[in-house]
């Protein structure tokens, strides 16, 4: 049976069909969720930011039974993100953030860093297990993605010239393979052009033997 639940997303406008795939890849699992936050299609252009966060998405926040936060590259730094984030922390709520698909590890807002009941990657039944409060804390994957950003940053700057220069030598070699092989088709081609020029020398030119007429 398919279950609804009431669920507000913090993300930035840029990420509006992320949004959409992420209320689909939920229903696929057997969720449909009904989401509260405002999106581009929503807009009504209010400017003032005091009636925008309390009077448009505080009640709607106050109205979700949890937060599900879309975590893309564009949503560290959303100033809306990190304040409906703690904003919900203060009403309470469950928040979860789900890394968009492809980003695991990307950087997460800092509200999220510090209130998150859970983090998981783009994985629909996982989801729904953080946004229901079966599952807490970070999964194996989104450490994973962490373990590996963290090491790629703590690379030093010898050890990033060096693999770059690694890159680099293999690059030259393939490019050196590539033009050999240019180099033998090309005295293949000669080649071939010299033989079909000796056959063409040896051959009568119409194939039927001369004779010599003798007139008397």
């Amino acid at each position: 049976m398919q279950q609804i639940r009431n669920v507000f997303i913090p993300h930035t406008h840029e990420d509006d069909e992320g949004v959409k795939r992420l209320k689909s890849l939920l229903e696929l699992h057997g969720m449909t969720c009904r989401n509260g936050s405002i999106t581009l299609d929503k807009f009504n252009g209010a400017q003032n930011e005091d009636y925008i966060k309390y009077q448009i998405l505080a009640p709607r926040i106050r109205w979700a039974g949890a937060i599900a936060v879309y975590v893309s590259p564009d949503t560290q730094y959303s100033k809306w993100v990190n304040w409906e984030i703690e904003y919900a922390h203060k009403q309470g709520k469950r928040i979860v953030g789900v890394w968009e698909r492809g980003e695991r590890g990307c950087d997460l807002p800092e509200a999220l860093d510090r209130y998150a009941d859970a983090i998981v990657g783009w994985d629909g039944e996982h989801i729904i297990e953080a946004i229901e409060g079966a599952f807490n804390g970070r999964s194996h994957s989104v450490l994973i993605g962490q373990h590996q950003k963290a090491e790629r940053e703590a690379e030093t700057e010898e050890q990033r010239a060096r693999r770059w220069e690694r890159i680099k030598a293999a690059v030259l070699r393939q490019a050196d393979e590539m033009e050999k092989q240019k180099a033998e088709r090309r005295r293949a081609s000669r080649a071939n052009a010299r033989r079909r020029r000796n056959t063409s020398k040896n051959s009568p030119s119409d194939g039927i033997p001369k004779v010599r007429i003798i007139r008397e």
